[in-house]
């Protein structure tokens, strides 16, 4: 009966959500990856919400996407949460009028539906779609498609699960009959699941360190001041400068990917780099910088957690541990979802930080 009420709700919102979009029109932007989605989307919000007309999705699952659409925030869990929600659904068909860019994380948990990529381009199909990176995180449940599978070491087979994640995640770029394809072209994962890729509609551009792509990482700088990026595309330097945000190197990839968006709608320089410092900000909880006692600093990024994430944040704690005498804690959750390889992936984590301290 729980499953059959589930699914009625599922259909219930997708149509509603599907028409919203139908009669409105926005031109999608949709994000996939393991880390730093909702930065991207926020990065990307701060640059073209001075130009156009902007709204966001902040939810990216099979409910929080379409409630997204029809603007309604979720408010709780509770039955009576669902059904306030489930009464405004319609009121919201028209939250997107006037809206030229609707921006939509586009997370993934399972390789099935409702929880799967092919469940989600079934409410919408980004025009612009970023493909960021790909990590161990929500890899347990693609753990069925390894069954009678045998793996040499651990490695391999926490590799082979990511695989099958960045299968489905790609589908954001091979399944949606995008316009624009964005992705990471450091990420072994993601350039092997776009491999056999091709497409007489789609334009595909690549960001990563090498100069060959679209756009490429120049430099980086971090201290306790703030942090600064340098990125190039068309052989134009980006000089990027956030203050009082203390950001590992990976955010390169965030801004890289929203820079080839704003130049593909033809803003300049200039209106990037202005837009882009004065108007990112990130959620509660992710590099969050605070003073502690004894003249201690402490970076908060307890919101949620992926090896990518953490790893980089690692980093990021080692570079600040040369540049100041400051005792610096770093505030970081558990990796969850990771399923048998949790332990491995942990004790890579643990090694990680026994080199830095």
């Amino acid at each position: 009966m729980k499953r059959k009420l589930s699914g009625l709700v599922l259909a219930y919102l997708r149509i509603l959500a599907r028409v919203a979009l139908k009669l409105n029109k926005p031109q999608i932007i949709g994000i996939a990856g393991t880390a730093g989605k909702s930065s991207t989307r926020n990065a990307m919000e701060a640059v073209l919400k001075d130009h156009f007309i902007v709204k966001t999705v902040h939810g990216n699952s099979e409910t929080g996407v379409p409630l997204g659409i029809l603007g309604i925030e979720v408010s709780g869990y509770g039955i009576l949460s669902w059904f306030i929600m489930l009464i405004r659904a319609p009121f919201g068909l028209f939250y997107l009028a006037g809206t030229q860019y609707l921006i939509a994380e586009m997370g993934i948990d399972e390789p099935d539906p409702p929880k799967n990529m092919g469940y989600l381009l079934s409410i919408l199909k980004p025009e612009i779609a970023i493909y960021l990176n790909e990590g161990s995180v929500h890899t347990m449940q693609f753990e069925k498609k390894a069954r009678g599978k045998k793996f040499r070491t651990e490695q391999e087979k926490i590799d082979f699960f990511v695989s099958q994640l960045a299968e489905e995640d790609a589908k954001i770029i091979t399944q949606s009959n995008c316009q624009i394809g964005i992705y990471n072209n450091d990420d072994k994962f993601v350039k092997k699941a776009l491999t056999n890729f091709s497409s007489d509609k789609a334009q595909l551009l690549t960001f990563g360190s090498a100069k060959q792509n679209n756009a490429s990482y120049k430099s980086y700088s971090v201290d306790l001041t703030g942090t600064r990026f340098v990125i190039e595309v068309e052989k134009k330097q980006y000089f990027l400068h956030f203050k009082n945000f203390i950001l590992p190197q990976t955010y390169q990839e965030n801004f890289a990917a929203v820079i080839l968006v704003a130049c593909e709608f033809g803003l300049s320089i200039e209106k990037i780099e202005a837009s882009l410092e004065k108007n990112f900000s990130l959620p509660p909880g992710r590099s969050s910088l605070f003073e502690g006692i004894h003249e201690s600093v402490i970076i908060d990024s307890s919101y949620n957690a992926s090896k990518i994430a953490t790893l980089s944040f690692i980093d990021l704690m080692k570079t600040l541990k040369l540049k100041n005498n400051r005792p610096t804690i770093f505030v970081f959750v558990d990796m969850r979802e990771i399923g048998s390889g949790e332990a491995y992936e942990h004790e890579e984590i643990a090694k990680a930080i026994k080199v830095v301290f």
